[in-house]
C-alpha cells in the first residue's frame, strides 16, 4: 500500500517534521505492510531534508518540479488576490506534484494541522483535481472551521468535505464542526500526531543552562509574535530578554527552542531572528541561558524540551512536544488552535495568553504561578495527555476495523 503525505512546504519547520515522524507510526499501526512518502516543497528544499534526515523511514521528495524558487510573501498575497476574484484555480498549476498519478497511490492525505485554516477553497480545488484523476484523499490530524459563509457556504462546505474518503480531526472542537454541516461518515477524532512522536536521545548538555537552582525554563519565541501584535521584532526581542532576566533572578534558567529555522527556513519565519539576538544579549550580560542548535531534528528538539520543567511557546508543536513529555505548558496564543488543545488538555484557558497583548510581566508573573502549583500542574499535563491521546488509539483501533 502506497501513501502520500502532502500540504507542507519543507521539515525546516520542525513541527511539520513531528507532524510525519508521528504520523509515520500511526499509519504503520493500522496498515503494517503500508509505503510511506512524502512530498515537501520546491526541489532545494526536499533535497535539503532527505540529506539532514537520512535516516527517516519515509521517501522525501519534491512537491513542484525543477527549481522553482519559494513564492515571496508578497507574490503569495497577490497571487492570493488574483485568484478570489478569478477563481481561476490556475494560478495555482505550478503546484501541481511530481508522480500524479504515475505513483499509483492507493491513499493521499493531506497532512500539517494547519492546511485548512482560513479559506479553504485553494484546498479543495487542489484536492477536487486530484480526485478527477482517480485518487483516494483524506485530511489527516487537521483542525477545521469555523469557516467564512460569505466565502464558503455551509452547503458548499458539506459538499467539499463529503468527497474525501477520510477524515482525522485534531480536536473536538473540529469534530463538532464538521457534525455542525452535517460531515458525520468517516470521520475520526485522534490526537495531533506529533504526540506519537519518541524524543532522541543526543549530548545536549552543552547547550543546557546551568546552576538552575528552579529548574529550567523553554520558551519558544518567533516572527509571528510581532505580526500578531502589531509590534516589530526588536520589541519581542526585548520582551524575550526581560522575561529571560526576570525568570533567571527567581533561579531558573532559560533554554530558548527554536522549532522553524535554518538550512532551508524562509527568514520571515526563522525562530532564530528572535531568539539569537536575544541569546547573545543574555550571554554578553553572563546570563544563565541556552540557546539549541540549528542542525538538530524534531525527535532531538523533543528531548531537550524533556529537560524543562516548564515550557511556554508560541509554534504549537513545540508545545505538544512538551505536552508528550509531560511538561506543563503556558501557550502564546494567536489562533483558536492553542485554545483548543488547553480546553482538550487542561479543561480550562488558564494556562493560555493572548501574544497580541503579551508583556514581559504577564508572562513571568503566569509561568511563576505555575512554577509555584508545579505537581497540581504536572498531574493536570500528564493525564489531560493521556485522554487525548486516547483518541488515537481508539481512531487506530476503528481504521483497522473498516479499511
Amino acid at each position: 500500500m502506497k501513501i502520500l503525505l502532502i500540504g507542507m512546504m519543507g521539515l525546516y519547520n520542525r513541527g511539520c517534521e513531528a507532524i510525519i515522524w508521528g504520523s509515520s507510526k500511526i499509519i504503520k499501526e493500522i496498515f503494517p505492510d503500508a509505503e510511506i512518502f512524502v512530498a515537501v516543497g520546491f526541489s532545494e528544499s526536499a533535497k535539503v531534508d532527505r540529506e539532514r534526515l537520512h535516516n527517516f523511514d519515509v521517501e522525501i521528495y519534491p512537491l513542484v518540479a525543477g527549481n522553482i524558487p519559494n513564492p515571496s510573501f508578497g507574490f503569495r498575497l497577490i497571487r492570493n488576490a488574483i485568484y478570489q476574484i478569478t477563481r481561476d484555480f490556475d494560478i495555482y498549476k505550478y503546484r501541481k506534484p511530481i508522480g500524479y498519478p504515475d505513483k499509483d497511490w492507493d491513499l493521499i492525505l493531506e497532512v500539517g494541522g494547519d492546511t485548512f485554516v482560513g479559506n479553504p477553497l485553494i484546498k479543495f480545488h487542489y484536492d477536487q483535481w486530484l480526485m478527477k484523476k482517480g485518487l483516494k484523499v483524506g485530511l489527516w490530524g487537521l483542525n477545521l472551521g469555523p469557516y467564512n459563509i460569505q466565502v464558503i457556504s455551509r452547503d458548499k462546505q458539506f459538499k467539499a468535505f463529503s468527497k474525501y474518503n477520510l477524515i482525522t480531526v485534531r480536536d473536538k472542537y473540529s469534530h463538532h464542526y464538521l457534525a455542525g454541516i452535517g460531515i458525520k461518515n468517516n470521520v475520526y477524532l485522534m490526537a495531533d500526531p506529533a504526540f506519537e512522536m519518541e524524543a532522541e536521545f543526543w549530548g545536549v548538555e552543552p547547550y543546557l543552562p546551568t546552576k538552575c537552582g528552579r529548574g529550567i525554563v523553554g520558551i519558544n519565541f518567533n516572527p509571528i509574535a510581532a505580526q500578531s501584535g502589531k509590534r516589530n521584532n526588536k520589541e519581542i526581542i526585548k520582551l524575550l530578554i526581560d522575561t529571560s532576566r526576570s525568570l533567571i533572578d527567581q533561579g531558573f534558567g532559560v533554554l530558548l527552542v527554536p522549532h522553524c529555522f535554518p538550512p532551508s527556513c524562509p527568514s520571515y519565519d526563522d525562530d532564530t531572528t528572535i531568539l539569537k539576538p536575544a541569546f547573545l544579549q543574555l550571554k554578553k550580560e553572563g546570563l544563565n541561558v541556552g540557546l539549541l542548535p540549528n542542525g538538530i531534528n524534531s525527535p532531538q528538539v523533543k528531548y531537550a524540551i524533556s529537560k524543562c520543567i516548564l515550557f511556554t511557546g508560541i509554534r504549537m508543536h513545540s508545545t505538544i512536544a512538551a505536552w508528550s513529555s509531560d511538561v506543563p505548558v503556558l501557550s502564546l496564543s494567536y489562533s483558536q488552535k492553542s485554545l483548543n488543545y488547553n480546553n482538550e488538555i487542561y479543561g480550562h484557558q488558564e494556562y493560555v495568553l493572548d501574544i497580541s497583548t503579551l508583556t514581559s510581566k504577564l508572562l513571568v508573573r503566569s509561568l511563576l504561578s505555575m512554577a509555584n502549583n508545579l505537581h497540581k500542574v504536572k498531574q493536570e499535563t500528564k493525564q489531560g495527555v493521556a485522554n487525548l491521546r486516547r483518541h488515537t488509539k481508539d481512531m487506530i483501533y476503528k481504521l483497522k476495523q473498516n479499511y
